[in-house]
């Protein structure tokens, strides 16, 4: 995936060169801004990355591995690469921020997608299915959704609820094409970020 994230990156950059910011989606993402809200957030973000930069679970650490860059395999099948690339100041990756926040025990969290982890609690899943430990949306977690400051949300599935899908597009148009203001950005969340700042 990050190959096929990579060569998409490198098309849209020769393309228009005006772009500031490029959002990653994966398979049942939807977006959960309008247009004009994204543009507003991402004028708040000024260049800054939005990459979630958290201490590595140690049930997510094999032991007994050699962490090397050789054994690491760095660009396969390695689920922390933005995240690496994001803290390494050696690289100088344009928006990167540090890993001082981190050692400071600061969580940098991210604004680009929404998921409800089965393990954040029984009312974080309105619609009590999950996929993968990931709370798959439905037409009950669409009050959630419209509250939450992220800009994209996973998992929105046409085969678990179409209409959830649909009432979710008409939200969208709504706040897009006729002024619907549900949910005003709240500029100091964004402003406040760790990454941000």
């Amino acid at each position: 995936m990050n190959h096929a994230h990579y060569d998409c990156m490198q098309i849209l950059s020769k393309k228009n060169t005006m772009w500031k910011y490029i959002v990653l989606m994966q398979n049942h993402d939807i977006v959960s801004k309008s247009v004009y809200e994204m543009v507003e957030v991402f004028d708040i973000l000024g260049g800054s990355n939005d990459v979630e930069i958290t201490k590595m679970p140690e049930s997510r650490i094999n032991q007994s591995f050699v962490w090397n860059a050789k054994n690491v395999m760095l660009f396969k099948d390695d689920e922390e690469l933005w995240q690496m690339l994001q803290i390494s100041d050696f690289l100088g990756m344009p928006g990167h921020f540090t890993d001082k926040c981190l050692q400071e025990g600061k969580h940098t969290d991210y604004i680009t997608r929404m998921a409800q982890w089965k393990y954040e609690g029984p009312q974080a899943c309105a619609s009590g299915v999950n996929r993968h430990v990931v709370c798959l949306l439905g037409v009950e977690d669409i009050p959630t959704l419209a509250a939450f400051p992220n800009i994209l949300a996973n998992k929105m599935m046409p085969e678990f609820d179409m209409a959830a899908i649909d009432c979710w597009h008409e939200v969208i148009f709504n706040r897009t094409y006729s002024n619907q203001n549900d949910h005003p950005i709240e500029r100091t969340y964004y402003e406040n970020m760790v990454n941000v700042n």
